[in-house]
């Protein structure tokens, strides 16, 4: 048995996508792995490059292996390539017992038990209930009984929510195989400023005109609720003299069909004051310069946005998503949840939500920033790493 020794432990990530390709479970395994490189672990990352040449890169300071498939996410036949090179990696690196998957697909439980007859110790992140949870995968129609089998062979699931660890145990999970823990966030980079600096972020940002700036992050497309928050919007946006909603997010183009009942919608409504600002890169100068951060997506395993917004000190008000928003939503004094899914209640709230003075905002924010810094969260990983290594 080889020892649990910190400084030597080397993990080896398997994230679909990965930087600079979106998506949130990318960002939060490379925001995980730099807090466990900082406690002394060696992370390598397994990726998707689609049809484009198997490369090694080093990504700060992370080698990366891009693994060529085809055009895809979606195919089967990039799903199957990319499982298949993921074994044959992982079976021919003798250094590497843990295996890290941030999220599943499907087809790779059929390795699972191949990767645990190498010695591989498998950890396997949730992260959406409804797509990658072990409830969804019992339940599907085809080969339902097969990958809730290739599940059994999992030693540890890190459920980021009280929904995905209450789908695994209705599944039929051992409790104790489950472990219950939280996205985090990088507190260096999400934080307030005094009001002279978010007005002078505006500026930068071509945001000066407006008197309040409305907020919601994600890509566009119809699980993310920017349909009902635009109904919300259009009340909103009568209460408040030269307001603006941002939505940031890739895929708002007119090959989107989504994207494009949206803008159908704005035009018959004559909503001028909504800016889709695409993909950003700095996520954290937006929340800086924002008023209020809206959050109408209809599923999510966690919802990363939004102890983002309240790092900053921006107040949240989402749908209600039963074991996401009620488990990340608690505090009063820096957000709220609608529960009615009517868009006029929605609005109120938001409305009502910005008149929270600043002292019980700052009081709730550094709650948010203390509990889901990224460095706490890497600490439990390590937990459940050491349990692997016994």
């Amino acid at each position: 048995m080889k020892e649990n020794t910190l400084g030597k432990n080397k993990i080896l990530m398997v994230s679909m996508a990965f930087p600079p390709r979106f998506g949130g479970a990318a960002v939060q395994a490379v925001t995980l792995a730099k807090a466990l490189r900082a406690r002394g672990y060696q992370i390598e990352f397994l990726t998707n490059n689609l049809n484009e040449k198997t490369t090694i890169e080093d990504y700060d300071g992370f080698k990366v292996h891009r693994l060529q498939t085809s055009q895809k996410f979606e195919s089967k036949r990039s799903e199957a390539l990319f499982v298949l090179k993921i074994l044959l990696h992982a079976i021919s690196r003798n250094d590497i017992d843990i295996i890290h998957f941030h999220s599943v697909r499907g087809l790779e439980m059929f390795i699972f038990p191949i990767l645990r007859l190498f010695g591989k110790k498998i950890v396997l992140k949730l992260t959406l209930m409804g797509s990658d949870d072990p409830l969804t995968f019992k339940r599907r129609k085809k080969l339902g009984w097969f990958y809730f089998r290739g599940l059994r062979y999992v030693n540890r699931f890190a459920a980021i929510s009280h929904g995905l660890k209450n789908m695994s145990l209705e599944a039929g999970i051992p409790e104790e195989k489950v472990a219950l823990i939280d996205n985090g966030l990088n507190i260096k980079k999400f934080f307030a400023v005094p009001l002279d600096e978010k007005i002078k972020i505006r500026e930068t940002l071509g945001l000066q005109k407006f008197s309040k700036v409305f907020i919601s992050i994600g890509q566009v497309e119809s699980r993310k609720g920017y349909d009902f928050l635009l109904q919300a919007w259009d009340i909103i946006s009568k209460q408040i003299d030269n307001a603006v909603l941002l939505i940031a997010g890739p895929n708002n183009n007119n090959d989107n069909p989504f994207y494009c009942e949206l803008t159908r919608f704005l035009q018959e409504r004559n909503l001028t004051n909504v800016l889709f600002l695409g993909k950003i890169d700095n996520a954290p100068e937006y929340l800086r310069a924002s008023d209020c951060f809206l959050f109408c997506s209809k599923a999510e395993g966690f919802g990363t946005v939004m102890i983002e917004a309240m790092a900053s000190q921006i107040p949240v008000v989402a749908l209600s998503i039963e074991g996401v928003t009620d488990f990340i939503l608690q505090n009063k004094d820096i957000s709220d949840i609608c529960n009615t899914r009517d868009p006029k209640d929605f609005a109120d709230k938001a409305l009502k939500i910005l008149q929270i003075d600043e002292d019980r905002l700052q009081k709730a924010s550094f709650g948010v920033r203390e509990k889901y810094d990224i460095d706490h969260i890497a600490q439990k990983y390590e937990v459940l790493y050491g349990e692997l290594s016994k």
